[in-house]
């Protein structure tokens, strides 16, 4: 069985001695997003994680290995491959704007809040 994506961040954390903070700063993501990755859960949803290629690539990043070894070690080549081809969703262009900027989990509550909002707003 190949590992998940957050199976492979909460392992070389172990193996690096190094906590969620230090993944994260390495990484570029926030703290609560590599928490969230490792949980496989999303906070506000609680269903599973679908992870950006831009997730990947940062993940890939703070392991220190390519975005093709990652996706090699965990068998998804052509899972990723395939969401190249498609294109971008208005939350990829939306997560593409916020590309780089450190985000506190107080950021991202407010930013699912705001979204749960929206989704609301829409069913009336």
């Amino acid at each position: 069985m190949t590992d998940s994506l957050g199976d492979l961040i909460r392992k070389y954390r172990i193996e690096h001695l190094i906590t969620i903070q230090e993944f994260a700063d390495k990484s570029g993501l926030s703290k609560g997003h590599i928490s969230m990755l490792e949980r496989n859960i999303s906070s506000r949803a609680g269903k599973p994680l679908s992870p950006t290629l831009d997730t990947y690539n940062a993940v890939a990043k703070g392991l220190g290995m390519s975005l093709t070894n990652l996706l090699e070690t965990m068998g998804e080549e052509d899972a990723v491959a395939k969401a190249v081809d498609e294109p971008a969703s208005p939350i990829q262009t939306i997560a593409a704007h916020l590309q780089g900027t450190k985000l506190s989990d107080k950021d991202m509550e407010d930013i699912t809040d705001f979204l749960d909002y929206i989704k609301f707003r829409k069913k009336k």
